[in-house]
Protein backbone atom coordinates (compact mmCIF):
# COMPACT_ATOMS: atom_id res chain seq x y z
CA UNK A 1 0.00 0.00 0.00
CA UNK A 2 1.00 3.62 -0.45
CA UNK A 3 -1.65 5.52 1.49
CA UNK A 4 -1.36 9.27 1.87
CA UNK A 5 -4.67 9.86 3.62
CA UNK A 6 -6.51 7.73 6.19
CA UNK A 7 -9.24 10.17 7.26
CA UNK A 8 -11.80 7.35 7.20
CA UNK A 9 -10.32 6.08 10.46
CA UNK A 10 -11.75 9.09 12.28
CA UNK A 11 -15.19 7.51 12.41
CA UNK A 12 -13.97 4.36 14.17
CA UNK A 13 -14.25 5.69 17.72
CA UNK A 14 -13.83 2.28 19.39
CA UNK A 15 -10.69 1.37 17.45
CA UNK A 16 -8.00 -0.01 19.76
CA UNK A 17 -5.22 -1.02 17.36
CA UNK A 18 -4.09 0.31 13.99
CA UNK A 19 -1.24 -0.61 11.65
CA UNK A 20 -0.33 2.14 9.19
CA UNK A 21 3.21 0.98 8.44
CA UNK A 22 4.85 1.23 5.01
CA UNK A 23 2.81 4.08 3.56
CA UNK A 24 3.42 7.72 2.64
CA UNK A 25 1.68 9.43 5.56
CA UNK A 26 3.06 12.81 6.60
CA UNK A 27 0.99 13.19 9.76
CA UNK A 28 -1.24 11.32 12.20
CA UNK A 29 -4.01 13.91 12.14
CA UNK A 30 -6.49 11.21 11.06
CA UNK A 31 -6.20 9.68 14.53
CA UNK A 32 -7.69 12.73 16.28
CA UNK A 33 -10.64 11.67 18.42
CA UNK A 34 -9.63 8.01 18.70
CA UNK A 35 -9.34 7.84 22.47
CA UNK A 36 -9.40 4.02 22.75
CA UNK A 37 -6.19 3.32 20.86
CA UNK A 38 -3.70 1.16 22.74
CA UNK A 39 -1.40 0.19 19.85
CA UNK A 40 -0.28 2.29 16.88
CA UNK A 41 2.23 1.22 14.25
CA UNK A 42 3.09 4.05 11.89
CA UNK A 43 6.58 2.88 10.98
CA UNK A 44 8.13 3.57 7.57
CA UNK A 45 6.23 6.72 6.64
CA UNK A 46 7.14 10.41 6.34
CA UNK A 47 5.74 11.55 9.68
CA UNK A 48 7.40 14.57 11.31
CA UNK A 49 5.19 15.02 14.39
CA UNK A 50 3.27 12.85 16.85
CA UNK A 51 0.66 15.55 17.40
CA UNK A 52 -2.16 13.38 16.05
CA UNK A 53 -1.89 11.11 19.09
CA UNK A 54 -3.18 13.75 21.49
CA UNK A 55 -6.56 12.08 22.03
CA UNK A 56 -5.12 8.60 22.65
CA UNK A 57 -2.33 9.79 24.91
CA UNK A 58 -3.83 8.23 28.06
CA UNK A 59 -4.63 4.82 26.58
CA UNK A 60 -1.60 4.11 24.38
CA UNK A 61 0.57 1.21 25.57
CA UNK A 62 2.57 0.44 22.42
CA UNK A 63 3.83 2.87 19.80
CA UNK A 64 5.94 1.96 16.79
CA UNK A 65 7.07 4.88 14.68
CA UNK A 66 10.44 3.73 13.35
CA UNK A 67 11.82 5.10 10.10
CA UNK A 68 10.12 8.50 9.94
CA UNK A 69 11.42 12.08 10.34
CA UNK A 70 10.30 12.75 13.93
CA UNK A 71 12.55 15.27 15.72
CA UNK A 72 10.77 15.72 19.07
CA UNK A 73 9.17 13.57 21.76
CA UNK A 74 7.29 16.20 23.77
CA UNK A 75 3.94 14.80 22.61
CA UNK A 76 4.66 11.62 24.55
CA UNK A 77 5.29 13.03 28.01
CA UNK A 78 1.71 12.29 29.10
CA UNK A 79 1.62 8.70 27.82
CA UNK A 80 1.34 7.27 31.32
CA UNK A 81 0.44 3.74 30.11
CA UNK A 82 3.14 3.43 27.45
CA UNK A 83 5.24 0.28 27.92
CA UNK A 84 6.93 -0.04 24.53
CA UNK A 85 8.28 2.60 22.15
CA UNK A 86 10.03 2.17 18.81
CA UNK A 87 11.51 5.49 17.68
CA UNK A 88 14.64 4.33 15.82
CA UNK A 89 15.65 5.72 12.43
CA UNK A 90 14.20 9.17 13.00
CA UNK A 91 15.61 12.70 13.34
CA UNK A 92 16.27 13.00 17.08
CA UNK A 93 19.36 15.22 17.21
CA UNK A 94 19.25 16.18 20.91
CA UNK A 95 19.67 13.75 23.79
CA UNK A 96 17.49 16.09 25.85
CA UNK A 97 14.45 14.79 23.96
CA UNK A 98 14.70 11.66 26.10
CA UNK A 99 13.72 13.73 29.14
CA UNK A 100 10.15 13.60 27.85
CA UNK A 101 10.23 9.86 28.49
CA UNK A 102 11.75 10.01 31.98
CA UNK A 103 8.38 10.40 33.71
CA UNK A 104 6.73 7.48 31.89
CA UNK A 105 6.80 5.02 34.79
CA UNK A 106 5.42 2.11 32.74
CA UNK A 107 7.96 2.37 29.91
CA UNK A 108 10.08 -0.77 29.82
CA UNK A 109 11.13 -1.36 26.21
CA UNK A 110 12.75 1.30 24.02
CA UNK A 111 14.13 0.89 20.51
CA UNK A 112 16.10 4.03 19.73
CA UNK A 113 19.18 3.32 17.59
CA UNK A 114 20.01 4.80 15.15
CA UNK A 115 19.23 8.50 15.57
CA UNK A 116 21.50 11.53 14.95
CA UNK A 117 22.33 12.08 18.64
CA UNK A 118 23.64 8.50 18.89
CA UNK A 119 26.58 9.25 16.60
CA UNK A 120 30.13 9.47 17.97
CA UNK A 121 29.26 7.39 21.03
CA UNK A 122 30.49 3.92 21.86
CA UNK A 123 27.83 1.29 22.44
CA UNK A 124 28.54 1.27 26.19
CA UNK A 125 28.40 5.06 26.46
CA UNK A 126 25.20 5.24 24.46
CA UNK A 127 23.45 2.63 26.61
CA UNK A 128 24.63 4.23 29.85
CA UNK A 129 23.44 7.64 28.69
CA UNK A 130 19.94 6.38 27.87
CA UNK A 131 19.65 4.42 31.11
CA UNK A 132 20.86 7.41 33.17
CA UNK A 133 18.02 9.49 31.73
CA UNK A 134 15.34 6.76 31.72
CA UNK A 135 16.22 4.40 34.62
CA UNK A 136 12.94 2.47 34.52
CA UNK A 137 13.84 0.76 31.23
CA UNK A 138 14.31 -3.01 31.13
CA UNK A 139 15.80 -3.13 27.64
CA UNK A 140 17.22 -0.87 24.94
CA UNK A 141 17.26 -1.84 21.26
CA UNK A 142 16.00 -5.34 22.18
CA UNK A 143 18.94 -5.95 24.56
CA UNK A 144 18.18 -6.20 28.32
CA UNK A 145 20.21 -4.06 30.71
CA UNK A 146 22.61 -5.87 33.01
CA UNK A 147 23.24 -5.06 36.67
CA UNK A 148 26.70 -3.81 35.71
CA UNK A 149 25.21 -1.39 33.19
CA UNK A 150 22.81 -0.08 35.83
CA UNK A 151 25.72 0.52 38.18
CA UNK A 152 27.68 2.37 35.50
CA UNK A 153 24.68 4.51 34.62
CA UNK A 154 24.02 5.43 38.25
CA UNK A 155 27.63 6.62 38.60
CA UNK A 156 27.70 8.88 35.56
CA UNK A 157 26.72 12.53 35.39
CA UNK A 158 23.28 13.24 34.01
CA UNK A 159 24.02 14.01 30.33
CA UNK A 160 21.27 16.62 30.33
CA UNK A 161 22.45 18.40 33.49
CA UNK A 162 25.22 20.47 31.93
CA UNK A 163 23.00 22.25 29.41
CA UNK A 164 20.24 22.63 32.00
CA UNK A 165 22.60 24.45 34.38
CA UNK A 166 23.33 27.13 31.84
CA UNK A 167 19.68 27.75 31.01
CA UNK A 168 17.92 27.60 34.39
CA UNK A 169 20.46 27.31 37.21
CA UNK A 170 17.94 28.02 39.97
CA UNK A 171 15.26 25.67 38.73
CA UNK A 172 17.70 22.83 38.12
CA UNK A 173 19.84 23.17 41.24
CA UNK A 174 18.35 20.13 42.94
CA UNK A 175 18.61 18.03 39.80
CA UNK A 176 22.24 19.05 39.33
CA UNK A 177 23.06 17.97 42.87
CA UNK A 178 21.80 14.51 41.93
CA UNK A 179 23.96 14.30 38.85
CA UNK A 180 26.94 12.65 40.53
CA UNK A 181 27.33 9.66 42.80
CA UNK A 182 26.79 10.44 46.46
CA UNK A 183 25.08 13.80 45.91
CA UNK A 184 21.73 14.79 47.34
CA UNK A 185 20.36 18.24 48.19
CA UNK A 186 21.49 19.38 51.66
CA UNK A 187 17.94 19.36 53.02
CA UNK A 188 17.53 15.75 51.94
CA UNK A 189 20.84 14.73 53.47
CA UNK A 190 19.74 16.17 56.78
CA UNK A 191 16.50 14.15 56.69
CA UNK A 192 18.17 10.90 55.66
CA UNK A 193 17.62 7.93 58.00
CA UNK A 194 20.56 7.20 60.30
CA UNK A 195 22.50 4.10 59.13
CA UNK A 196 22.98 2.72 62.63
CA UNK A 197 19.50 3.26 63.96
CA UNK A 198 16.99 0.40 63.92
CA UNK A 199 13.61 1.53 62.57
CA UNK A 200 10.23 -0.05 63.18
CA UNK A 201 8.03 -0.93 60.18
CA UNK A 202 5.87 2.14 60.74
CA UNK A 203 8.91 4.43 60.89
CA UNK A 204 10.95 2.97 58.06
CA UNK A 205 8.65 3.69 55.12
CA UNK A 206 8.07 7.41 55.85
CA UNK A 207 11.77 7.88 56.52
CA UNK A 208 12.80 6.21 53.28
CA UNK A 209 10.25 7.86 51.05
CA UNK A 210 11.06 11.30 52.45
CA UNK A 211 14.82 11.00 52.14
CA UNK A 212 15.13 8.95 48.98
CA UNK A 213 12.15 10.19 46.96
CA UNK A 214 14.40 12.10 44.49
CA UNK A 215 15.98 8.79 43.51
CA UNK A 216 12.90 6.57 43.25
CA UNK A 217 10.25 6.63 40.46
CA UNK A 218 7.02 8.07 41.80
CA UNK A 219 5.02 4.92 41.04
CA UNK A 220 7.29 2.82 43.25
CA UNK A 221 6.79 5.15 46.21
CA UNK A 222 3.03 5.13 45.69
CA UNK A 223 2.88 1.35 45.31
CA UNK A 224 4.94 0.87 48.44
CA UNK A 225 2.50 2.97 50.41
CA UNK A 226 -0.33 0.62 49.48
CA UNK A 227 1.41 -2.44 50.92
CA UNK A 228 1.28 -3.47 54.58
CA UNK A 229 5.02 -4.12 54.60
CA UNK A 230 5.87 -1.29 52.27
CA UNK A 231 9.45 -0.90 53.42
CA UNK A 232 10.16 -4.50 52.39
CA UNK A 233 8.88 -3.68 48.89
CA UNK A 234 10.80 -0.43 48.63
CA UNK A 235 14.24 -1.82 49.44
CA UNK A 236 14.50 -3.90 46.21
CA UNK A 237 13.39 -0.86 44.23
CA UNK A 238 16.17 1.16 45.82
CA UNK A 239 18.61 -1.60 44.88
CA UNK A 240 17.46 -1.42 41.29
CA UNK A 241 17.28 2.35 40.86
CA UNK A 242 19.94 3.64 43.23
CA UNK A 243 22.70 1.17 43.99
CA UNK A 244 24.91 3.89 45.43
CA UNK A 245 22.61 4.40 48.41
CA UNK A 246 22.18 0.74 49.38
CA UNK A 247 24.78 0.77 52.13
CA UNK A 248 23.21 3.83 53.71
CA UNK A 249 19.82 2.23 54.27
CA UNK A 250 18.76 1.69 57.88
CA UNK A 251 19.74 -1.68 59.34
CA UNK A 252 16.11 -2.73 59.81
CA UNK A 253 15.46 -2.28 56.08
CA UNK A 254 18.71 -3.80 54.85
CA UNK A 255 17.99 -6.92 56.84
CA UNK A 256 14.36 -7.23 55.67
Amino acid sequence: MNLRNVKALGSLKQLTSVNLAFNSLESLSALHGLSCLTMVDCSHNKIASLEGLADSIQSLTQLRCSDNVISGLHRLNQCSQLTELWINKNSLSRVEELLHLRGLASLRKLVLYPNPFCKNQSSASYRATVLRIIPQLDSLDAKPFTDAERMDASNMEDPCAKSARGKEPGKNAAANNLSRRGSLPEATLAQRPKPNRRYSATEALPALTQAYAPLIPAKDVLNAGKKTSGFRFLAPRLLRHCYVWLEQLPIAVRGS
